[in-house]
């Protein structure tokens, strides 16, 4: 006789697009966390039961468009993302119909809860595909990550959080490490559009777009990036930390500008001035507000004065980048006033 049981699994992404992984003593393989829905028990509630019984974590399960809207004489369940026929004995006489849900974790240092496994982690999808466990589970676990990246873009397109993180992509490789991409940036700073949507396939979940770009490069607040004014290159207005020439040419600044920075850095400051560190320049503000938020970055801030009238004079060069970020190679120690840098 042919003995079907009612299972339900997790498959729980932190905030770093890791999954969850469990290795089960028994079965000698990783498996995400789940297990048997107990009687009188609905699946939404088991789901959520397994995955903090086995690993300590809070979970939630994501959202579907098609979930059906509770009334007083209906409730609507939690849909899984799909549901799996698991045969448990070889022969189809003992099966797992297994209701396989997609969650977030509210937290996520684990712990061991139940005996029946070892070892927990967080792991990469790139890193779950190497892990000890069933092709079922490998093809669940991709299919999942795809339907997240694509649910989580949904919900940051027209945002300022997907502006912001299409932000921070574009200068991880516009300004830091193209390489990490394989993309070609010329001794001016500039990157092919073309070939940076090609290089940056299923980025998020998705494809990158041209229109995407541009509305980074119209909306972040940072104006960070420039599109060339033949529309086919952008680049990074400043902040490389690799040798390019921007063709910015030196003018005279104001006999006052800003640097915000983080309170701990101040003995260095003390001994060596502001040195570019990573990058080409030392970037400075024209105001104490813009300098906060650059220092509120870092840690406690501080708003260093520079005398950079007086450096002008002294014939030290200064530069004003597209989106109006001073720069400077260094600031010696002798134009920086630090009896009025107020600590906040």
């Amino acid at each position: 006789m042919t003995k079907n049981h009612f299972t339900a699994t997790g498959i729980v992404f932190n905030s770093k697009k890791q999954i969850l992984m469990i290795y089960h003593n028994k079965l000698q393989v990783w498996l995400p966390p789940g297990g048997h829905i107990e009687e009188n028990e609905i699946p939404d509630d088991a789901v959520l039961r397994e995955i903090y019984e086995e690993t300590g974590i809070k979970a939630k399960i994501l959202p579907n468009k098609q979930d059906f809207e509770s009334d007083n004489d209906c409730k609507g369940l939690k849909r899984p993302f799909t549901v799996l026929l698991e045969n448990i004995e070889g022969d189809w006489s003992h099966n797992h119909i297994d209701m396989v849900y997609i969650c977030t974790a509210s937290n996520e240092d684990f712990t061991m809860q139940k005996s029946e496994a070892s070892d927990i982690g967080w792991f990469s999808i790139e890193q779950v595909k190497e892990l000890k466990t069933y092709e079922n589970v490998k093809q669940s676990i991709k299919k999942a990550t795809e339907y997240f990246y694509k649910y989580e873009g949904n919900l940051l397109r027209d945002s300022k959080k997907a502006v912001v993180s299409l932000s921070k992509y574009l200068s991880r490789h516009l300004r830091h490490k193209p390489h990490e991409i394989d993309l070609t940036i010329d001794k001016n700073g500039w990157a092919n559009i073309d070939e940076l949507i090609e290089k940056s396939k299923e980025y998020k979940g998705r494809d990158l777009t041209i229109e995407m770009i541009i509305d980074v490069v119209k909306n972040n607040d940072k104006q960070r990036f420039k599109i060339s004014d033949d529309g086919k290159k952008i680049r990074a207005n400043q902040g490389h930390s690799f040798p390019v020439d921007l063709e910015l040419d030196s003018v005279t600044p104001p006999d006052v500008l800003y640097h915000g920075t983080a309170k701990r850095f101040l003995n260095k400051i003390i001994e060596n001035g502001l040195l570019p560190m990573s990058r080409q320049h030392v970037h400075l503000s024209e105001t104490e507000e813009t300098a906060l938020k650059v220092g509120q970055r870092h840690g406690k801030p501080i708003i260093l004065t520079i005398d950079s009238g007086r450096m002008f004079k002294d014939g030290i060069v200064f530069y004003l980048s597209e989106n109006n970020v001073w720069l400077t190679e260094r600031v010696p120690v002798e134009y920086i006033r630090f009896n009025d840098w107020g600590e906040l």
